[in-house]
């Protein structure tokens, strides 16, 4: 099975240095591809590596969405869509409530402070009520969303501190339509 490994460039180096170092080489059936989602053309760059837009294909968009401007989110999905017609899309935001100072999401205000000095502070998170009708205008089709506590409770051990913490943090599951 052919993986194709996405994420900003520095993000990407840091990943293989990691690898090499704990296996020695990189994995062949891994392609490793570069892209800053805000400055680049998701799908030039998958088309350059040589994606297959012929089978089916699941993209996991893990820990990004919450970095990009809206109309790299926007992009990103159109690119999916069109790229691998035949694809389910697994991925994580933030509640959009949690980028602005009103917010009531235990911890908000440190992480927002840590953010702030480590200069990747979060600009986009979706509505989850508003979701079902972003994804369709993109050409997918909402399966599923879970919060924090409900992933955590379904893919890890039970153990009380695990289900704790990132309470706005959400997994989403769409089909391309």
């Amino acid at each position: 099975m052919r993986v194709y490994e996405v994420d900003h460039p520095a993000t990407q180096r840091a990943k293989q240095v990691c690898l090499v170092r704990r296996l020695g080489v990189l994995p062949d059936h891994v392609k490793f591809v570069d892209v800053d989602f805000n400055s680049q053309r998701f799908d030039s760059r998958l088309t350059q590596a040589n994606l297959s837009s012929a089978l089916s294909t699941l993209w996991i968009w893990e820990g990004v969405t919450n970095y990009l401007a809206a109309a790299a989110v926007a992009d990103t999905f159109d690119s999916i869509r069109q790229l691998t017609p035949r694809s389910r899309v697994v991925f994580t935001y933030v509640h959009n409530d949690v980028l602005n100072e009103s917010s009531t999401f235990p911890g908000i205000v440190a992480l927002r402070r840590t953010l702030a000095q480590a200069g990747e502070e979060w600009t986009f998170g979706f509505d989850t009520a508003e979701l079902p009708s972003y994804l369709a205008a993109h050409g997918f089709q909402w399966r599923e969303d879970l919060g924090s506590v409900e992933y955590r409770r379904r893919y890890l051990p039970p153990t009380p501190r695990l289900l704790r913490g990132y309470e706005f943090y959400r997994l989403a599951v769409a089909d391309a339509a």
